[in-house]
């Protein structure tokens, strides 16, 4: 059975249909595996490190194609629940991560207390977004990608998001994918800045990253029916593993001529891209159900809290009885167990109505 969607009249439908497209959610729960190997060691880093790097910009792309509806229209409105949404989302989560900052070692990380004195603790927590919860500048850089999208809807220039596809990657790419052409070494400067702080400013935020892998997904839902042949091709299994080993080969020539680790790779976009339109025909509900009903419930808290699972049960508990073995299949064990704790999660906020959704 082809994927097929009827256009969508409501917002209330809107929601609706992001449960059935298996493909998606299956790419969801998979990208939220992603994000944990991304952050968590294990014996083949190295071999799937650009792979994982691609859970973010799909995280995003999957964002943009439900942004609109099968008419191509975005409504502003939908943008605002969004945002009212992640704002308290967005405070639980890095006020977690700051309560546990506070535990004392081997249980916790050094005390950041100290740094509330510091402007650059209050302004990485707007723009990025990584204070306390590193990867929490994909929250904030999505919510300020919606407020720009909203303004250009309003405007009536949304279309000059497919524009920025192209100038907002020749940034990215600029620090990241081709960095090592003029950067001497890990600790290099650029206009007496550092370069960590660059990337970390260029490669992670609303401008270089949300918005044009948004665009990329708002592209794919206002042509996919153009788009559908080949999506559903077979040649997209020899286009999905062709620029994968691509990335890796191109990560590791990049680590052989810098030792310098970059976030941002040449084949990222089109990697995301191929990847993308693989899943959405594909992973028929009647086989991949069960983890398409994992990856719509449990990927956002996966996201949210395998950090913690990291830091308290895998380096602080375990590594301990089993150093070589937990170091060697870190990422892995994590993976189980930040599903563990998300079902738990959304389980007890099924059981108990009174938690609010953001807390999961």
């Amino acid at each position: 059975m082809k994927l097929q969607l009827q256009p969508t009249a409501t917002l209330t439908y809107r929601k609706a249909e992001k449960t059935k497209i298996t493909g998606l959610n299956v790419l969801k729960l998979l990208c939220a595996f992603f994000v944990v190997h991304a952050h968590v060691d294990c014996l083949y880093t190295d071999w799937v490190y650009c792979i994982v790097r691609i859970a973010v910009p799909i995280f995003f792309m999957i964002s943009g194609y439900f942004l609109c509806d099968d008419s191509g229209v975005i409504q502003t409105g939908h943008i605002k629940k969004i945002i009212k949404h992640m704002i308290p989302v967005i405070i639980f989560v890095n006020l977690i991560y700051f309560l546990y900052s506070l535990i004392p070692e081997p249980y916790g990380h050094l005390c950041k207390l100290d740094q509330l004195s510091s402007p650059d603790t209050w302004v990485l927590l707007i723009y990025p977004g990584s204070s306390f919860f590193h990867p929490g500048w994909y929250l904030n850089a999505y919510i300020i990608a919606l407020c720009v999208i909203a303004l250009l809807v309003k405007l009536h220039c949304d279309k000059l998001l497919y524009v920025w596809i192209f100038i907002g990657l020749f940034i990215n790419f600029a620090f990241g994918a081709l960095a090592f052409t003029w950067l001497d070494n890990a600790n290099a400067t650029f206009l007496g800045i550092e370069y960590s702080k660059i990337s970390l400013i260029l490669n992670r935020n609303f401008y270089t990253i949300a918005l044009p892998f948004i665009a990329m997904g708002l592209f794919v839902r206002r042509n996919q029916k153009h788009l559908a042949r080949m999506a559903a091709s077979k040649y997209m299994y020899v286009a999905v593993v062709l620029l994968l080993v691509a990335g890796v080969a191109e990560h590791m020539w990049q680590k052989s001529i810098n030792p310098a680790v970059f976030s941002t790779h040449l084949f990222t976009p089109l990697a995301a891209m191929s990847l993308f339109l693989f899943a959405l025909p594909r992973f028929k509900a009647n086989r991949w159900q069960t983890a398409a009903n994992y990856g719509q419930r449990y990927s956002a808290s996966i996201y949210y809290w395998h950090l913690l699972v990291n830091y308290i049960i895998l380096e602080s508990l375990l590594q301990p009885l089993a150093p070589t073995f937990f170091s060697d299949w870190g990422a892995p064990i994590c993976c189980i167990l930040s599903l563990l704790l998300a079902m738990f999660i959304y389980h007890s906020k099924q059981k108990y109505k009174t938690i609010p959704s953001w807390m999961g």
